[in-house]
């Protein structure tokens, strides 16, 4: 249903009250008057709410409304966000001068013409002129409504209709000219230098007004400056331009992106950006119906048939609307991979930034960097909750420990922390000697596993953190780069050393009582440049990746082989890995050969890559997926970590 917002000074009130009567009660209008809905405190804010909502916004001119400094905060708001076509001058009575609403000027505008015996709200000109509203608002031939709130109202109504009917159609009579005095049109000048910078295009609109009206103005040297000052603005008016363009595509007003750049085009016929934006406007009002569709999935929270309308509006008309409306909040499935957007920046390091992990409840993020601090931050606001300073160095492990309570951190100098997240203190630090590779929390967060010296894994209690158990691997000359762990089972990368050279491997361990036992090869052993620097474990604990060299995922019931990913597209020496926790295909990379400030999404299922995207200055070090899968986060050399989301 059309909807429409009345402007008008509060004297003009029976005009507007009127009018609405009208277009409500014939045409069936949702009409939105001010003094009817408003209340107290909150009136300049709805206001503008309701300025934007609305399809429409007309604005009843009067000598009145053209003093209101309310009425012109509303339809400078109006032409701010609306296209021209959907503002409309109303002249419900004559003005001395245009030059202070000059902004109206360039906007079809429907006038009433009457004299002044004669009742306004009855006369033939208002008849007349309310059709020619109904014409520019396209709802002269909807159906009228069953029942009219005011039966007097659609007497009149009635009475007007069979009028212009017995006397033929005159909307289209052109409205007079407004006339401009010697003061009217040094206004208009003065006003066109004063927004030149700000608002090129206003400004030219002015200028060449001023031109038109008076083409004796300056003695006559006016056409000279109105054809400079289109030189001379002509950069700003299509940097202008690019930016409603941008704004209009966001909000999917495909009309406003059309006007826009075949004015772009008027000002640069051999513009390709407006010819670009022209095919791309044309293209994306076919998939209206589509979005249409795809926004009532996301309120009826049917996440997997919007993820698959809008794989259909991504591939056919990939610059449709603003996706962050449609999609905000949502989790991030591979359909809408291509709208992930920065959410925060988090800064306040001296260095880079190493390792990073979401809190099991998706709450908090922790970020360790080689400034020797651990940063633990809000995830809904981006906030620092609190900065410790650890003695690890060069920190290559950072986990939360399953409920939450603690932070265990891992560095290469062997050091092996815990820090309280409630008391927001280090509470435990031992030095183990070897530099370590890898941490993770086991069995409930009762142990901790620590990865690094030469053939040896050692276990922990927790919080204490005193070793509590060294584990001897199969081979004398092998050391563990890497472990995971789910319920009892956990996984370690081992890079070792036989008679036919170096390798890797994967070993499975049981989990029982707080121990590792019984080690079991979950891979062969695979030869050459083939070292493993991290396992990542989907949260389902059914899928088991290993980032290095060897870049291959597993299912782990089997130890089956899925695929390597490095030769699906992936590219080398990829830093990190996080599965989705929600959709089961997708998983996100970073950095390596195919760009090493990116994030790489991938597709498991169709081993194949979707899209990279560029998130960093510096090179990507880290990447985690939020438990909810909403968001992703990222740490990079550039001495920032960021969150990423819908």
């Amino acid at each position: 249903m059309t909807s429409a917002f009345i402007s008008y000074q509060h004297k003009d009130r029976p005009v507007a009250t009127y009018i609405a009567a009208e277009l409500e009660q014939i045409r069936g209008v949702t009409v939105f008057i001010d003094y009817q809905k408003l209340r107290g405190g909150e009136y300049r804010v709805r206001l503008g709410k309701e300025v934007v909502k609305n399809d429409y916004f007309v604005v009843l001119v009067s000598p009145r409304s053209v003093e209101s400094q309310e009425v012109r905060f509303e339809y400078n708001l109006a032409l701010d966000e609306k296209p021209n076509s959907c503002i409309i001058p109303f002249l419900i009575e004559e003005i001395d001068s245009w030059a202070k609403v000059y902004p109206l000027l360039s906007l079809e505008r429907v006038q009433l013409q009457f004299n002044s015996s004669e009742d306004p709200l009855t006369s033939r000109s208002m008849r007349r002129a309310i059709k020619r509203l109904e014409e520019l608002m396209g709802v002269q031939d909807l159906p009228r409504d069953s029942e009219p709130r005011n039966a007097a109202e659609l007497t009149i109504a009635e009475e007007a209709k069979s009028e212009i009917d017995s006397n033929g159609d005159q909307s289209s009579e052109q409205p007079t000219p407004p006339e401009f005095s010697d003061e009217d049109i040094d206004s208009l000048f003065e006003s066109a230098l004063a927004i030149q910078a700000k608002d090129p295009e206003r400004a030219m609109f002015l200028y060449q007004l001023v031109l038109d009206i008076d083409p004796d103005y300056l003695q006559g040297r006016i056409h000279e400056f109105v054809e400079r000052q289109r030189e001379n603005m002509k950069p700003a008016r299509l940097k202008k331009l690019k930016e409603r363009i941008r704004s209009a595509k966001k909000k999917g007003n495909w009309t406003e992106v059309i006007q826009l750049a075949k004015t772009m085009i008027d000002i640069d016929p051999d513009s390709e950006y407006a010819a670009e934006q022209i095919y791309i406007a044309e293209k994306n009002s076919e998939c209206e119906p589509i979005y249409e569709q795809a926004k009532v999935l996301r309120e009826n929270g049917n996440e997997e048939a919007l993820s698959v309308l809008m794989a259909d509006i991504q591939s056919a008309c990939p610059d449709h609307g603003d996706p962050a409306r449609l999609l905000a909040n949502q989790p991030i499935r591979q359909a809408f991979v291509k709208y992930v957007r920065n959410r925060y920046t988090l800064e306040e390091y001296n260095g880079a930034v190493r390792k990073l992990a979401f809190s099991n409840s998706g709450s908090m993020l922790a970020t360790a960097s080689s400034d020797a601090s651990t940063k633990v931050w809000s995830v809904s606001t981006g906030d620092l909750i609190f900065d410790i300073n650890c003695r690890a160095s060069d920190v290559r492990a950072l986990e939360f420990s399953p409920d939450d309570r603690y932070i265990a951190l891992g560095s290469r100098n062997g050091h092996v922390e815990l820090i309280d997240v409630e008391q927001q203190t280090l509470i435990a630090s031992e030095s183990i000697g070897p530099a370590l590779n890898d941490i993770e929390f086991a069995a409930e967060g009762k142990i901790l596993i620590t990865c690094g010296g030469p053939s040896t894994l050692l276990v922990h209690k927790v919080p204490d953190i005193k070793q509590n158990e060294h584990v001897t691997l199969p081979m004398f000359d092998e050391s563990a780069n890497s472990a995971v762990a789910h319920d009892r089972t956990a996984y370690s990368s081992i890079r070792g050393k036989d008679n036919h050279g170096w390798y890797s491997l994967i070993l499975r361990w049981n989990i029982r009582q707080g121990h590792l036992t019984s080690s079991l090869s979950f891979t062969s052993k695979v030869y050459g440049a083939s070292r493993i620097d991290k396992l990542s474990l989907s949260y389902d604990g059914k899928h088991l990746a290993s980032v290095g060299q060897q870049s291959a995922i597993w299912e782990t019931t089997h130890g089956d082989l899925v695929c390597n990913y490095r030769k699906r597209g992936a590219g080398y020496n990829v830093k990190d890995l996080a599965f989705s926790p929600i959709d089961s295909s997708l998983i996100v990379l970073a950095g390596g050969s195919n760009g090493e400030n990116c994030l790489h999404y991938f597709d498991l299922a169709a081993e194949k890559l979707l899209c990279s995207q560029n998130v960093h200055d510096g090179v990507v070090n880290a990447v985690a997926m939020s438990p909810d899968g909403r968001f992703i986060a990222t740490a990079s050399d550039d001495w920032t970590a960021k969150i990423w989301q819908l």
